[in-house]
Formats: C-alpha cells, sequence, structure tokens
C-alpha cells in the first residue's frame, strides 16, 4: 500500500492542474457608466460602492498610478483642473453645469485614498430647483 500512495497523489495533482489549465481568469467588474470617462486601469473602491438616486450619480475609483498622471489624462479628456492641495496630500477638482442643471464632478485626490493610490470621484446629478 505504501506504493500506492504517491501515484494516490499524483493523480490528484493532474487532475487539480488540468482543471486550473482549463480556467480563465474571471473578467474583471466594469464600472457603472456615468456619463464621465473612466480612468483606464482604476478600478471601483471596494469600500465606497456607486451610489445612484433619482438626482445623483457617484462613482469612487482607485488607481495605483501617480496623481499626476491621472490628472493629467483627465484634463486631456475634460479640460482645466483646479488645484485644490493642501498640506494633507493632493488634490485637483474639475466641475461643469449645463444651463439646464446637469452637473459633473471629478475630484482627484491622494487625501484619504489608500497608500500607494489615488482616489477617483465621479459624479453626475441634476440640481434640484
Amino acid at each position: 500500500m505504501r506504493r500506492s500512495m504517491p501515484l494516490l497523489v499524483v493523480l490528484q495533482f493532474l487532475f487539480v492542474s488540468i482543471i486550473l489549465v482549463g480556467r480563465s481568469p474571471a473578467p474583471a467588474a466594469q464600472p457603472p457608466d456615468i456619463g464621465l470617462p473612466i480612468y483606464p486601469g482604476a478600478i471601483q473602491d471596494p469600500a465606497n460602492p456607486p451610489l445612484k438616486t433619482p438626482f445623483m450619480q457617484n462613482l469612487q475609483l482607485l488607481s495605483g498610478d501617480p496623481f499626476e498622471k491621472a490628472v493629467a489624462w483627465y484634463t486631456q479628456k475634460l479640460g482645466k483642473f483646479k488645484d485644490l492641495s493642501s498640506k494633507k496630500g493632493q488634490q485637483a477638482a474639475w466641475d461643469d453645469k449645463s444651463p439646464e442643471g446637469r452637473v459633473r464632478t471629478v475630484t482627484i485626490s491622494t487625501i484619504g485614498a489608500p497608500a500607494g493610490k489615488v482616489r477617483i470621484v465621479l459624479v453626475t446629478g441634476l440640481l434640484k430647483k
């Protein structure tokens, strides 16, 4: 019986290996579309799920890219950002308001973001009259 034990271990390993080779990784979940560009490679912040109400949508993303790179990408897509950096960290914001009362904002910040990450907060909404 001692000789059959290694054979059993090898067969179990082979079976598990065949199963794992046949699997492909699950695709990353796509953040919901809220009408603002999604930074390439950013992931939805698991600690802050998207918020959607009849008047507003909010999406928080995290990126491992440097703050300056994220701001440059969004500046190219949306236009000039206001620098709101402080002693607490780097922060920049962009906003747009339509004549109909639609508001869109993007905030990029290291403040309150996990270490080595940049938080990107996208908000779209309709101002109540």
